[in-house]
């Protein structure tokens, strides 16, 4: 599980939150090349925690795996601000031409679990016919963050409707031509 934090709450917090509700710490990676700062934490006999600075995305999240996810999320939502579903489910309504899009669709990306979502296709398709640049460019890179292979003719595509974001697709498609489209 992925809890993604708003960007009212960073390290600091969690830190806070591990302290208060008996976490033990296991490690600490600092942030190097394209390595994310990491801090892990065990929870119980069988819990693990791992807080991320994902650098790229400017977004700082925990991924949660083990038998007590639940609690771990409960306590995580008491002390700190994540984003949640209906957050992202706004993208479908409301804020899909607004600046604020970018920061949902990077905690769309991140909380995304890996198989294919029809809705969370749909969403990116959305987001990245959007109005505002920014919104479509958040789109197209969190394409590296769930590389459907789906979503590579829809990027060729986008490439001749909208020139100006030729440069950042051909970035994200020649990415995951090297690393591995998801099928």
């Amino acid at each position: 599980m992925k809890l993604v934090l708003k960007n009212t709450s960073g390290e600091t917090d969690v830190r806070l939150i591990a302290m208060i509700n008996a976490w033990e710490f296991v490690v600490e990676f600092p942030r190097e090349n394209n390595s994310p700062h990491q801090v892990q934490w065990k929870y119980g006999s069988s819990t693990i925690i791992v807080f991320m600075e994902d650098f790229l995305l400017n977004m700082n999240y925990l991924v949660v795996d083990g038998n007590d996810c639940q609690v771990i999320k409960k306590q995580v939502i008491d002390g700190l601000e994540i984003y949640q579903e209906a957050d992202i489910d706004r993208l479908n309504t409301e804020v899909v031409n607004t600046p604020e899009a970018s920061l949902l669709i990077n905690a769309a990306a991140l909380m995304i679990t890996g198989s294919f979502e029809q809705s969370y296709y749909d969403l990116i398709l959305r987001a990245m016919n959007s109005t505002c640049e920014e919104v479509q460019r958040s789109a197209i890179f969190a394409v590296n963050y769930t590389p459907w292979i789906e979503l590579r003719d829809t990027l060729l595509s986008l490439k001749n409707t909208y020139p100006y974001l030729s440069k950042d697709i051909e970035i994200v498609i020649e990415a995951n031509d090297t690393h591995g489209w998801i099928k």
